[in-house]
């Protein structure tokens, strides 16, 4: 049961949320998403840690699935977006492999050791932590700001 919601409802979801993500940054822009998808993507894993809490529950892995994975699609939609953005047209190729590469490498690092993370607090503690992960990010676009107007056009076209 639970392969087949992690796995296959859970696909349905991130492919969900990536149309729903892409969406959403053509019409409120790409920072905006950035900020509002790092907060679900965090809300999505209290949900995870709930499920530690409450212990076998259907109902509740289905929707902290879901919305996990919704989330986390968006979530990719709009920092490839992003990502997108800071390429030069002409080396766009070689520019977005090399920043999906490092985008990459996060993910890589976090999962290398969020198992002996997990085994040294229990679950419903470990996703409280993840959950607040997503803050310095968000802590990031709020000092950052929105793009300024002096940028290029292909850079603002869907930002506010």
């Amino acid at each position: 049961d639970l392969g087949i919601i992690r796995s296959w409802i859970g696909l349905l979801a991130t492919l969900a949320g990536a149309f729903v993500g892409g969406e959403w940054v053509s019409r409120i822009g790409t920072y905006r998403c950035l900020f509002i998808f790092a907060a679900l993507q965090g809300i999505g894993n209290l949900g995870l840690g709930a499920i530690g809490l409450v212990g076998q529950n259907y109902p509740l892995l289905l929707g902290a699935t879901v919305f996990d994975n919704m989330a986390g699609g968006m979530g990719t939609a709009a920092f490839l977006a992003f990502l997108m953005s800071l390429c030069d047209r002409q080396f766009s190729a070689t520019q977005y492999a090399l920043l999906t590469s490092v985008f990459a490498v996060g993910g890589t690092l976090a999962g290398a050791v969020s198992g002996y993370l997990a085994a040294a607090v229990n679950w419903p503690l470990f996703y409280l932590i993840t959950a607040m992960t997503a803050a310095p990010a968000m802590v990031i676009l709020l000092w950052l700001g929105p793009p300024s107007s002096t940028a290029t056009p292909a850079t603002t076209a869907s930002e506010p």
